[in-house]
């Protein structure tokens, strides 16, 4: 499998992956550093830094630049990634790659649909000391017990 690094450009510079990570193609190696950014922001939070000026530059084996993905697409939103500085095209994404993508999407749909179901039960249910569940129940609709799909 191929080898990508993970760069991390700050606003102090350019924090080299010396090490790197294989994965199978370039939107693999995207969507590992996409599920990476929520937890540095947080640490980068803590140390008083702002993640939202930090961005993931991922490089090939040879450290040539393939994508940049800035944490501010991740945490406030899509936004489209820029391409490295030199102009390097990554190459679009294979039709299997898509399918399993939008297959992991739908599932994540469903996952996410079942635990609104059992939050709105939980709500819904009798408080411990015998009264009703509060007015949060009634607005999320969680006492009719009904959702889209």
């Amino acid at each position: 499998m191929p080898l990508f690094r993970f760069h991390l450009r700050t606003p102090s510079g350019l924090e080299y992956d010396p090490h790197g990570l294989e994965f199978p193609d370039l939107d693999a190696a995207y969507l590992d550093a996409c599920a990476a950014v929520p937890a540095l922001s947080a640490e980068f939070l803590r140390a008083g830094r702002d993640p939202l000026v930090c961005a993931f530059v991922i490089a090939d084996a040879q450290d040539r630049p393939l994508l940049e993905m800035p944490f501010r697409e991740r945490l406030r939103g899509p936004r489209p990634a820029r391409r490295p500085r030199d102009g390097a095209r990554p190459r679009p994404p294979e039709p299997e790659t898509v399918r399993q993508l939008i297959e992991a999407v739908r599932q994540e749909h469903a996952r996410l649909l079942d635990n609104l179901d059992c939050t709105r039960a939980l709500l819904a249910a009798p408080l411990p000391d015998g009264n009703a569940p509060g007015p949060a129940a009634a607005a999320t609709g969680a006492a009719e017990g009904t959702r889209e799909r």
